[in-house]
């Protein structure tokens, strides 16, 4: 029953893992940043707008912002705020979401929103790091956690370039900001 229980979850795994390593972001949740300091803070946006498809189904009726794109959000601004702050001096690393603790969602978020994200870093090292990460809307705080990034090394060619090719998505959509300097 174990060995069964094992290949299962090695079956899924692989599934798993061969689906996500050749699929490009499907959801770029940051729409500009508002300020980033590396080593100190980062404030992004995202606008909640009708037209995105997760409102099809999130609820019918009733559209909702569903929580855990609400803390996609807020790990792709403090990704991408960890990954300017810390010099990575392999070129086949990148940091990864390790852990959200202390998460929280206290409000829902509605089409025409629009959600400031707000990040401190924590502290960390050439390996790892840590955020305290806040989302708001109106100034009313609708989620919060603290994430924390994982150095990932890439051997498998493909994964690694599927991950760069992710931070390159994120890197060209947020060229035109003047506060990230590329």
């Amino acid at each position: 029953d174990v060995i069964l229980h094992r290949s299962r979850f090695f079956f899924f795994f692989n599934v798993l893992h061969y689906s996500i390593k050749d699929t490009p972001m499907r959801f770029l949740l940051v729409d500009r940043f508002l300020h980033l300091e590396p080593f100190v803070s980062v404030q992004a946006v995202k606008n909640v707008s009708m037209e995105s498809p997760y409102f099809e189904h999130h609820f019918p009726g009733m559209p909702v912002f569903p929580g855990v794109l609400t803390l996609e959000a807020m790990a792709q601004a403090s990704g991408f705020f960890v990954m300017r702050s810390v010099d990575i001096c392999e070129q086949r690393k990148v940091f990864a979401m390790l852990n959200a603790s202390r998460s929280r969602w206290m409000q829902a978020v509605r089409p025409g929103d629009q959600i400031i994200i707000d990040a401190q870093y924590l502290g960390g090292d050439a390996s790892h790091a840590r955020t305290r990460t806040t989302a708001t809307v109106a100034g009313k705080l609708v989620a919060r956690a603290e994430l924390s990034f994982a150095l990932k090394a890439y051997n498998d060619e493909p994964e690694f370039a599927a991950a760069k090719a992710q931070m390159e998505m994120l890197r060209r959509a947020l060229a035109h900001d003047p506060l990230i300097r590329l």
